[in-house]
Parts: structure tokens; sequence; C-alpha cells
């Protein structure tokens, strides 16, 4: 696993990592990103394309569709709102 951080966004790359530990990196970074800031992950575990966006959205992240990036590989957008989502105390 591999993260890169900008002000702004972070890049976090999952290739090679299956469910749930896909998941499980992918709620660590969304909850130590600020709030409105923009996470980026790439992977290559096809059922994810499906799982990581639903399960974003019902925690109350946004979450754009997962898109193929190359063969075998997709990348997904997913954000902090200004607000904690539901469940999620607030952070700095």
């Amino acid at each position: 696993m591999n993260t890169v951080e900008t002000p702004e966004s972070v890049q976090l790359d999952l290739r090679g990592e299956v469910c749930p530990f896909l998941l499980v990196r992918t709620k660590q970074a969304l909850l130590d990103l600020s709030r409105g800031a923009r996470l980026e992950v790439t992977f290559d575990y096809p059922l994810a394309c499906k799982t990581l966006p639903r399960w974003a959205k019902s925690e109350g992240f946004r979450a754009s569709a997962a898109h193929k990036i190359g063969e075998g590989l997709w990348r997904l957008a997913l954000g902090k709102e200004e607000e904690a989502p539901k469940g999620v105390a607030p952070s700095a």
C-alpha cells in the first residue's frame, strides 16, 4: 500500500489488496482525511468497483463511480463532506 498526500488530495494505491483489507484501508484513509479533501483509490480487485462506492455512500462520504484506468486497474474518487458523516466523530 502506497499513500501520496497533497493538501487537498490523497492518493491510495491498493493494488494487490482484496476485501476486506481494501475496504479497511480505504476506511482508515477516509477517516484520516481532512474535511473537503479528496481520496483517490487505485485498485485491481474488480468487485471493489461496486462495493467501495456503495459502502462509502452508505457511510455519508462522497463517491464517484470507479473508472477503468488500465488493464485490470480502476480508480475511485472519494471525499469527506464538510460535516462529519453519520456515526463518525468530527476531526480537526
